[in-house]
């Protein structure tokens, strides 16, 4: 089914600190601290994208161009997921609505994180695209909560960005490196799109 994710609340945080990135890069480069923290969001986001999942809290919404059909779930995609903040929908009038909580139940412990309905979908507008809108917040938390292994993921895309910074090719210092992307592998996310 076709769905899209807009990004509304950024991580306020990274689970990188600068005085770790610093540390690890080891080196006295030139860069300010402003370069090195753009350096670290860049980073964490290019490993939440290899594995499909999020690392600090953030909120997002996903539509979709209608319920999936039956009693099937929705499948919510960026797990870790905390909490889903609301289900709305255009009705078959064509009306925004705020679907009642009493309606649905969330699974959000399980890979992917579902919603799943008490009595069946509700209609929607018909040929209406993203006449479903989810709002939900993901990420393991703070910084603290983000398994080590991913931090050191994120050390390994940062440290690789800044070897190659300056390089001619700029497809070279936008590759991730193997081991970054072996770890990542263990924490890929179940693909969330192919049961709505």
């Amino acid at each position: 089914m076709p769905f899209a994710l807009k990004l509304i609340t950024e991580p306020s945080l990274e689970p990188v600190t600068l005085a770790e990135a610093k540390a690890h890069l080891m080196t006295n480069h030139d860069e300010s601290d402003s370069d090195i923290s753009a350096k670290i969001s860049e980073s964490r986001k290019d490993c939440e994208t290899e594995c499909g999942r999020a690392f600090i809290t953030q909120t997002w919404k996903l539509f979709l161009d209608e319920f999936p059909k039956g009693l099937k779930p929705i499948n919510l995609p960026l797990p870790p997921v905390q909490s889903v903040t609301w289900v709305k929908y255009y009705d078959a009038d064509g009306t925004l609505q705020t679907l009642d909580a009493a309606e649905y139940h969330t699974a959000l412990e399980g890979d992917p994180p579902r919603i799943v309905t008490v009595n069946g979908w509700p209609a929607t507008e018909t040929r209406r695209p993203q006449a479903v809108e989810v709002q939900f917040v993901c990420g393991y938390g703070t910084a603290a909560n983000v398994p080590s292994d991913i931090k050191a993921a994120i050390k390994l895309v940062l440290g690789h960005r800044f070897r190659h910074r300056g390089d001619e090719d700029p497809a070279i210092s936008a590759t991730m490196p193997i081991a970054a992307k072996r770890i990542l592998f263990n924490y890929r996310a179940v693909d969330a799109t192919g049961e709505n």
